[in-house]
């Protein structure tokens, strides 16, 4: 067999093989991109925690359990309010109805009256309200019901985390043995992934943050209640796209009309309408920052990471764009000479 011909069996075999591997991790893609963010966020903790032990396998499973405990009290917290607050909603919509709540708004307006009336009358506003109200009851049992297969993922991903943190200097030094680059190139390439991951976890934190203190003080301002709780729902809302915090909002909104708080209503709309308008600006101008994009270019690698690859994609999407361009620099270095391009140190990368 020929040399050459020896080079193209190899490669076809090398591609298969990747092809193969791919196909196979492909139905835990979440799981482990989640545990690589997980780790690259805490590695500092880690680290400190590491120097305390001192064996690699305890420090690991330390920071393990650290971090479970921290998700799982928040996760839970945030759930749990959740649920009782919106099983609590729909049973006050579903009172206010009875009580004849749109009969008394629309009787100061008569114009509108037959119309709004035939509409609920279609929509039988209070036997939905009913059924919400029953739903949202029983909506803990259903979830538990209904969730092994995120507790699985769960466990994977602590699974992973575990070893992502242990083992993490001899992944990076066979990282650093396979990968094509200089020492200066590879540490290049590691440090735009962990600044990525930073910049869009944080970024996504302090959008959130803001978002629902602002609209906690708007719920306050207008005469809600539980402004704190719905704050801290709006901020968890804030990641998700085109909706966010209108899924809290909206909902407020129409319950302010039906009590015939229309000035209310109105600020509470024009207000959150600024909101949303706001977060398709701060999100990407602080991951653009960081990851110095230009902030359209942060938000199409956002969203669309999302729609891609699920709710890792909002990490995931940024960073397949950061390296795509860190790999185009180096590239562009190259061409320009043999000179090893201005580039990073390899200490400062991780």
């Amino acid at each position: 067999m020929s040399r050459g011909l020896r080079t193209i069996v190899l490669a076809s075999l090398a591609l298969t093989g990747v092809y193969l591997c791919a196909r196979i991790a492909l139905p835990f893609f979440t799981p482990i991109a989640a545990a690589f963010i997980l780790a690259v966020l805490f590695s500092p903790f880690h680290e400190r925690v590491g120097r305390r032990i001192g064996n690699p396998t305890f420090a690991a499973l330390a920071s393990v359990l650290v971090i479970c405990g921290i998700t799982l009290s928040v996760l839970l917290l945030i759930i749990a309010q959740i649920v009782r607050e919106a099983a609590s909603g729909a049973v006050l919509v579903r009172a206010a109805f009875e009580r004849g709540i749109v009969d008394q708004m629309l009787a100061g307006h008569p114009t509108i009256a037959p119309l709004f009336r035939a509409v609920f009358d279609r929509l039988n506003a209070a036997g939905l309200a009913a059924e919400a109200a029953a739903w949202l009851t029983n909506v803990s049992g259903a979830m538990l019901r209904g969730s092994l297969i995120q507790i699985a993922g769960g466990l994977l991903t602590l699974y992973l985390l575990f070893y992502f943190l242990r083992d993490k200097s001899a992944a990076i030094g066979a990282l650093r043995s396979f990968l094509p680059f200089t020492e200066a190139e590879t540490s290049a390439v590691f440090r735009s992934a962990v600044d990525t991951v930073h910049a869009t976890v944080y970024g996504m934190l302090i959008t959130g943050i803001c978002l629902g203190i602002l609209g906690g003080a708007i719920f306050a301002a207008v005469g809600l209640p539980a402004p704190a709780l719905w704050g801290t729902v709006m901020a968890v809302f804030a990641i998700l796209p085109v909706l966010g915090i209108g899924m809290i909002w909206m909902p407020a909104a129409a319950w302010l009309v039906l009590g015939g708080n229309w000035i209310e209503a109105s600020v509470m709309t024009a207000a959150f309408i600024a909101l949303s308008a706001a977060d398709f600006v701060i999100y990407p101008f602080l991951i653009g920052n960081r990851m110095k994009l230009h902030s359209a270019i942060a938000f199409v690698a956002a969203v669309g990471g999302l729609i891609v690859f699920g709710a890792v994609g909002f990490v995931v999407g940024p960073l397949i764009i950061s390296l795509m361009l860190t790999l185009g620099e180096i590239v562009a270095a190259r061409a320009k000479g043999p000179r090893a391009p201005d580039l990073p140190p390899p200490e400062s990368a991780l």
